[in-house]
């Protein structure tokens, strides 16, 4: 399981913050910081808490573009999140260009409308059961398969327009 918080809610009591965490932590509960960069936190807190992920936010995604030093702010993030061995997850990519950015920088994992609007559970029901997909927003030596379990399975799935979505097994670096 993963627990996504914003910047602003990790540090509105950050003292207790910690250990609350660290408890979670020691149940296997992962933490996720989210919308990352749009908070007015320090960045020491990445190594004060317990966190597992970062997840970029969208309005800097969005400043993806072939323009020279539009990228840099996406580019640092992505590159100080795997140097604290974090996974790093892009929010609300919507173009091509933006995932291939993406890749090309060797973020985790990317999730917005280039691979599939939000959908209801029984939709979600149905693309899992479509079977076993290879990935191929990160090369593998051999498929993922989808094994159920009350967890994000890290899997490519096709969605529409030849387009995919990639969910993963918490904990686990592609």
């Amino acid at each position: 399981m993963e627990l996504e918080l914003t910047e602003s809610v990790l540090m509105k009591h950050a003292d207790s913050t910690a250990s609350i965490l660290n408890a979670l932590k020691a149940k296997g509960v992962q933490v996720a910081v989210d919308d990352f960069g749009t908070g007015y936190s320090s960045l020491s807190y990445l190594r004060k808490f317990p966190i597992d992920t970062l997840k970029i936010d969208q309005s800097f995604v969005r400043q993806i573009s072939p323009a020279p030093g539009e990228t840099t702010i996406v580019a640092a993030v992505i590159s100080m999140g795997r140097s604290l061995n974090l996974r790093v997850v892009a929010e609300g990519v919507e173009t091509q260009p933006e995932l291939a950015f993406l890749q090309a920088h060797q973020c985790d994992e990317a999730q917005g409308y280039y691979f599939s609007p939000p959908v209801i559970a029984e939709q979600f029901a149905e693309l899992i059961a479509a079977g076993p997909i290879q990935s191929t927003v990160k090369q593998r030596a051999e498929p993922v398969f989808f094994e159920p379990e009350p967890l994000i399975v890290h899997e490519t799935i096709p969605v529409k327009h030849g387009r995919q979505i990639t969910l993963k097994k918490s904990g686990e670096r592609p």
